[in-house]
């Protein structure tokens, strides 16, 4: 929802961010960083399921990586391994053959986000801070 208010507000205005001021501007782009971080992670943690036949897409991994004459076990023999830290879902093939299903540049980008919006909200406190100690000394900015 985040993401569709920044855009409309763009088409709109042509201003890339809702806030003027610093503190506002650094808020603002924490908050994306934590949406493309919700992203990553729904997108990472969402790799594999169906419902239907849970082991299809380990099959259809083991085809594309190794072609189609690969896959002679049968459906019982996979295990599904999968952790939310770090975003991984591996298929464990008879044999000792594993595939990984999340894309792997899922978890690079996913800490890059997390580490941008912690950057992003501690300058927003300091610009806040820095904000209110001018208001008192009665800096005329402010």
């Amino acid at each position: 929802m985040f993401l569709l208010g920044k855009g409309i507000h763009y088409l709109v205005t042509r201003r890339p961010a809702l806030g003027t001021s610093p503190v506002g501007k650094r808020a603002e782009a924490a908050g994306l960083c934590l949406c493309v971080a919700a992203l990553l992670f729904a997108s990472g943690g969402l790799t594999g399921l169906n419902a239907a036949r849970p082991v299809r897409p380990c099959v259809a991994a083991l085809i594309e990586m190794r072609g189609p004459n690969t896959y002679r076990t049968p459906d019982a023999d996979i295990t599904i391994h999968r952790t939310l830290v770090p975003v991984s879902v591996v298929c464990e093939f008879a044999g000792n053959t594993r595939v990984e299903l999340v894309s792997p540049w899922v978890n690079p980008l996913l800490s890059l986000s997390l580490a941008g919006a912690a950057g992003c909200a501690a300058g927003a406190v300091g610009a806040a801070r820095t904000r209110r100690t001018a208001r008192r000394a009665g800096h005329p900015a402010f």
